[in-house]
């Protein structure tokens, strides 16, 4: 769950090198054959690797999201549409998906001041180095008030999600069940699509990744939860 999961006592080791923390050669080719599916080879300016998978608050499963900065006219809705076809393939011996993210290169990328670390796979060397873990606290505490807000927005739309899959269930419905079925489906759908835009705030503010903040918590929280597969279906419907 990356912001939410409790720091591990090392880095990920199937994706870093543990002697020298540089990202194992085998991914970097794998990254590096994967991005001129989507934007020609000689357009990527930077990559760089974001996330928990940069730190200590990894998941077996947790992404491995990769920032490709090019020339703002090579991020096209072509461009687009083939960088989600490639989404999700797992990082080579691992259980890690690789998500691709593209971002207008306007100049040389800064990270001073990150507090998260960013791996350059260009350069094959860390631009902002993972946080200490001595520093990293237990999410529980550190997130404490957000969770609670968290939860009740959880909770809220795990009861529309309910309503809407209890009519839905219903055979030959009435009118007015087929109206409930209409109402509680548009509520979970604005439910899910509000709190996806939320987050998306994040990212534009972030680097390219969520800030520690309660829009992310709640996005989270929501997307690991039992409702989290009608929660994916609902935020994506056009």
């Amino acid at each position: 769950m990356g912001i939410l999961s409790a720091p591990k006592d090392t880095m990920d080791y199937s994706i870093w090198d543990p002697l020298t923390l540089k990202l194992h050669p085998t991914i970097k080719t794998q990254i590096l054959a994967t991005i001129p599916e989507f934007v020609p080879k000689e357009a990527i300016k930077e990559i760089f690797i974001l996330g928990s998978v940069t730190g200590y608050k990894w998941d077996e499963e947790s992404d491995l999201d990769v920032n490709v900065r090019v020339p703002l006219e090579e991020i096209t809705d072509e461009a687009h549409i083939k960088r989600k076809k490639t989404n999700g393939r797992l990082a080579f011996n691992t259980k890690h998906p690789i998500n691709y993210f593209l971002q207008p290169y306007e100049y040389k990328a800064s990270w001073q001041d990150a507090h998260f670390g960013v791996y350059d796979v260009l350069g094959d060397v860390w631009v902002s180095p993972p946080v200490e873990r001595a520093t990293i606290r237990d999410p529980k505490q550190e997130f404490y008030f957000d969770l609670m807000f968290a939860q009740q927005k959880l909770s809220a739309f795990r009861a529309i999600v309910r309503k809407w899959k209890k009519y839905a269930a219903i055979k030959n419905p009435t009118e007015h069940e087929a109206a409930l079925i209409k109402k509680f489906f548009s509520d979970a759908r604005s439910f899910a699509q509000h709190i996806d835009e939320e987050r998306k705030l994040e990212y534009k503010w972030g680097w390219g990744i969520p800030r520690k903040n309660w829009r992310n918590i709640v996005y989270k929280l929501i997307e690991h939860s039992d409702v989290g597969p009608e929660f994916e279906y609902l935020k994506e419907l056009k």
